[in-house]
């Protein structure tokens, strides 16, 4: 079953049959965690992936159902929101900010 680059179907209707496919127990387990204890693996299993930039050490991108990007990198304790060529947007303090900006807002288009 595709989820992402189907353009024939509207975005709400992909992000529905997307979220039918969430690991729900998977997705607790990583939300309960400390920002800086989650786990290149966790980043992964979020649907992250790792790129390799000169300029940005520790970066990975995620994308929408429509295959457009957002990039996070860490920093320490934090990670940072990066998009268009890889500006940084904002500071992301916590592992629920870190889901919010990422799978909620970007990927499922909830505001």
């Amino acid at each position: 079953m595709s989820f992402g680059h189907d353009f024939t179907r509207d975005y709400e209707e992909r992000s529905k049959e997307y979220m039918d496919t969430l690991d729900f127990q998977k997705l607790d387990a990583i939300k309960s965690k400390e920002l800086r204890d989650l786990t290149n693996d966790d980043l992964l299993t979020l649907g992250f992936k790792e790129v390799n930039d000169d300029g940005v050490d520790s970066l990975f991108c995620y994308e929408d159902l429509n295959g457009i990007k957002v990039y996070v990198n860490r920093v320490g304790d934090k990670f940072e929101l990066r998009g268009f060529q890889l500006r940084k947007e904002k500071d992301i303090n916590s592992t629920a900010e870190l889901l919010d900006e990422t799978l909620t807002k970007w990927r499922l288009k909830m505001k």
